[in-house]
């Protein structure tokens, strides 16, 4: 139960459904990271009461000269974003990054480690941003 986000364990405790096996667990913590990624990766930066740093800085200019997107910014963008807080994850590695000004969409591949306090070894998700700010992190 200790590998979803605080308000994530409250709901569980609530309705009283934890997961009964290691691979329900597995999948839970999953799906925790791949929720979360997608929370941080469509957030605007200053838009988040919690932290005005939250978020992704980039997505503005990024969307604003599509075409021009560069793929060394983006990379560097979205590993800092994504290790400084999603604190589950220790390792990021960005790979097959694919910047489409036609149908107006960035695809990367995601893959990284968890930290040691996490029986997985790690995780793989892939993610499109698109020009409305739309972001979908797939398992």
């Amino acid at each position: 139960m200790r590998k979803e986000r605080l308000l994530e364990r409250v709901r569980y405790w609530s309705s009283h459904n934890e997961p009964h096996n290691k691979a329900e667990a597995t999948t839970s913590l999953r799906e925790s990271i791949r929720s979360h990624l997608e929370n941080i990766l469509t957030t605007r930066q200053g838009n988040a009461l919690i932290d005005e740093q939250y978020g992704f800085s980039q997505k503005a200019e990024l969307f604003e000269e599509f075409v021009m997107a560069n793929q060394d910014e983006l990379i560097a963008a979205l590993t800092e974003t994504v290790l400084y807080y999603e604190p589950r994850i220790s390792k990021l590695d960005i790979t097959n990054v694919e910047i489409n000004p036609y149908s107006q969409q960035i695809c990367c591949k995601m893959t990284g480690q968890l930290n040691a306090s996490y029986e997985e070894d790690g995780f793989s998700f892939t993610t499109i941003i698109s020009t409305h700010g739309k972001v979908t992190v797939r398992l």
